[in-house]
């Protein structure tokens, strides 16, 4: 099972969301990076994968966002598995 670990103080500014959902996903260069490329691209995964969020008690807006993507995309595709852990002392 592939595994991808996400850090969620990496996914408060879209900008930079942006960049680290594609690195961590090796999503192809064409990757639009927005909310819906990200959903789509969640989509197009094959392999069981487990995908996990480490966060911490804040939560900014578009980390919400990216969580809820994860969410129904998880739903939706069978092969990923959202896991979130929390971060100590955050």
């Amino acid at each position: 099972m592939r595994e991808i670990v996400l850090d969620s103080r990496k996914l408060e500014e879209k900008e930079a969301a942006q960049e680290y959902l594609k690195r961590q996903f090796c999503f192809p260069d064409y990757y639009g990076k927005n909310l819906d490329a990200f959903f789509d691209c969640l989509g197009e995964i094959s392999s069981e994968t487990q995908v996990i969020v480490n966060v911490g008690e804040k939560t900014g807006e578009y980390l919400k966002k990216i969580l809820r993507v994860l969410e129904v995309a998880a739903e939706e595709n069978k092969k990923i598995c959202v896991k979130l852990c929390e971060i100590d002392g955050e």
